[in-house]
């Protein structure tokens, strides 16, 4: 077709434009965006001086009609009849859209120039597809493994724990409080100011008493002297004897937070375990099949060389690859970049050989032939079942004695 040069408004990028035939009272302008082809339906009615419905049928012999609607233009207003600008109202479907866009329209003798700021449509376009990518992604996060949801619930419960050893923890500052007050009342219960110093190694709260010097005269009065000794020396035993209690009363509540996070790193432990059950040998050898399978058929398309609308799918890589992995899921290999060194390669080529080339290849693989499916599966079987073990000298020995104390008794069969 004819292509429509364009005089944008501004610096914009520039779509390419081709005109299409009058269809009825109406014009259909073909434009690309982004290599997307969109029909834009021009009105030719009396607010369209500039491109009169004559010159469009005069000047626009194609009868094609272009079924792509993702753009059409749904009116055009203000356009001067020799030089001027117009707003076409473009519409974007799904979801329907309205977009105002300004255009400038120029008539000349031979053809109508339109220029058009096109970055309102790229923008919408963008958006939409932006968007689809967006609901696509979310819907992928949410059919997330399960086993995803036992490591989430790990840290509340270790949550759980830090709380109960931290309540733990904060009521020993009240006990040794207590035990504070006791020594204290002991203390100021003695009948001369002295000061007594207790220290508790065992605990983590120090009971404090309280020591003062006096002097007592014990020439003149011995008896006080003596009963103000055994009075301190009561108020001390008693201040001990509560600090080891409060040492105590510390030792289990530690104890018990010590026990308690126990048991949570235990929860921690199987929850994580739990999730690596996916890392075993058996899943991995999948995994490589898998990943094997998806590189042959792309190595099937990319050597037929045909155009780019012969493409695998997602439901042929499953359909083979289940097949394929029903064949060697009991093969012991180990799932190296070695195992799998030059076998794509390597069975293409006997495909090629035994369909008749590539494209052949290419064309059984879309119209899913078991025998190719089949031929596929033993191969890769094949190639990665260990070799027989070969027999020893002394195995080898045996087994020609077996054979030859049998042979008379199969000859007389």
């Amino acid at each position: 077709m004819d292509t429509l040069d364009l005089i944008p408004g501004s610096a914009n990028p520039i779509p390419s434009f081709t005109r299409a035939s009058t269809y009825g009272p109406t014009s259909f302008i073909i434009c690309k965006i982004e290599g997307v082809s969109c029909r834009v339906l021009l009105d030719t009615g009396a607010n369209v001086c500039a491109v009169s419905e004559e010159w469009m049928k005069t000047n626009s012999p194609y009868n094609k009609y272009w079924g792509n609607e993702d753009i059409r233009v749904t009116g055009v207003t203000g356009v001067d009849s020799a030089l001027g600008t117009a707003n076409l109202y473009f519409e974007i479907s799904d979801p329907p859209a309205k977009i105002l866009s300004p255009v400038i329209v120029l008539k000349t003798l031979a053809n109508p120039i339109i220029g058009t700021n096109i970055i309102i449509i790229l923008k919408a376009i963008k958006d939409k597809a932006r968007m689809d990518a967006c609901s696509t992604a979310k819907v992928v996060v949410e059919s997330a493994p399960v086993a995803a949801v036992a490591v989430e619930t790990a840290p509340v419960a270790a949550t759980a724990v830090d709380s109960m050893v931290q309540v733990a923890v904060e009521s020993a500052p009240v006990a040794a409080t207590a035990v504070d007050s006791t020594v204290q009342v002991a203390v100021e219960t003695a009948p001369v100011d002295l000061t007594v110093q207790v220290a508790v190694e065992t605990a983590p709260v120090a009971a404090t008493a309280v020591d003062s010097t006096v002097q007592v005269a014990v020439e003149s009065a011995p008896v006080a002297a003596t009963a103000v000794d055994s009075t301190v020396q009561v108020a001390v035993e008693s201040a001990l004897v509560a600090a080891t209690a409060v040492d105590s009363m510390v030792q289990v509540a530690v104890e018990s937070a010590l026990v308690a996070a126990t048991a949570v790193d235990s929860t921690v432990q199987v929850a994580v375990e739990s999730t690596a059950v996916s890392d075993t040998p058996a899943c991995e050898n999948k995994k490589s099949v898998e990943i094997f399978v998806e590189g042959l058929l792309s190595r099937i398309v990319r050597k037929a060389k045909v155009d780019g609308t012969v493409e695998i799918s997602e439901a042929d890589i499953k359909r083979v690859f289940e097949r394929t992995w029903s064949e060697v899921e009991g093969v012991d290999f180990a799932a190296a970049e070695k195992t799998f060194k030059n076998l794509e390669k390597t069975i293409h080529r006997d495909l090629c050989k035994t369909w008749g080339g590539a494209k052949m290849v290419l064309l059984h693989t879309k119209l899913q032939t078991p025998e190719l499916e089949s031929v596929i599966a033993s191969s890769v079987k094949q190639r990665l079942a260990p070799p027989p073990r070969k027999l020893s000298a002394v195995g080898k020995f045996f087994s020609a004695v077996g054979n030859a104390i049998s042979r008379p008794f199969r000859r007389a069969r």
